[in-house]
């Protein structure tokens, strides 16, 4: 999950789209030799120990299997390449970001916790419902601005607006769902239990600090 301020991306996406469809390369020139000098944060290896060098957002192949792109061409606006690195530098521009520790988590949500709070109902199958269609399962596609982070087909995501988000932190308060399970679920005696339980108490915690910096969120878990 990643902070997102859309205002904020707007005008980036805006001008690159411009510059792409007017095949201006004096412009594309300057953008590339800017993301040329950009690269993600230095990442950890926890089995040597030792922090690995970032590599610069131009190393397109090297980091996605996709094609380089050139300072001396102007790529089309639908490029898989651009994509890959508008999206990547958007989100790297993320204040905030939470990574969760089960890469099935949203399908378990969706699916197995649906069918054990089904047969309760009430006001948590509510909040099951509300979490499931606005972050975890939307039906609906982003906004123009937005689209470069939409993974489509390949993933679960979701841009939860602001006005959302005040929605699942509302239903939250009132009744609880996260609170309740993250609890129950921490006592648990096998760890795959437990871990679903720290992570619905980080979604809460996540939840109500991008609300204190008025921040949408853009959710996405691949589709494994």
């Amino acid at each position: 999950m990643y902070s997102v301020h859309p205002q904020a991306i707007e005008p980036l996406v805006k001008n690159i789209k411009r510059i792409t469809q007017d095949k201006d390369l004096e412009a594309w020139g300057k953008v590339y030799a800017a993301f040329d000098a950009t690269s993600q944060g230095p990442t950890f290896d926890p089995y040597s120990g030792t922090p690995t060098a970032p590599d610069r957002l131009t190393r397109i192949h090297y980091q996605s299997n996709l094609p380089d792109l050139s300072a001396s061409e102007v790529p089309e606006w639908n490029s898989r390449s651009l994509r890959w690195l508008l999206r990547t530098y958007i989100l790297s521009l993320s204040q905030f970001h939470l990574r969760g520790g089960w890469d099935k988590f949203a399908s378990w949500f969706i699916t197995n916790l649906w069918e054990e709070l089904e047969r309760k109902g009430g006001a948590e199958f509510e909040e099951h419902q509300l979490l499931t269609n606005v972050l975890f399962c939307p039906k609906h596609e982003f906004s123009s601005s937005l689209e470069v982070l939409q993974l489509k087909d390949t993933a679960f995501e979701s841009f939860v607006s602001v006005p959302q988000l005040s929605t699942l932190i509302e239903m939250e308060d009132r009744v609880g769902l996260l609170r309740s399970l993250s609890r129950e679920y921490r006592g648990a005696s096998d760890g795959i239990t437990r871990g679903l339980g720290k992570e619905m108490a980080m979604i809460e915690h996540f939840f109500r600090l991008l609300q204190l910096h008025n921040s949408s969120v853009y959710y996405f878990q691949w589709a494994t």
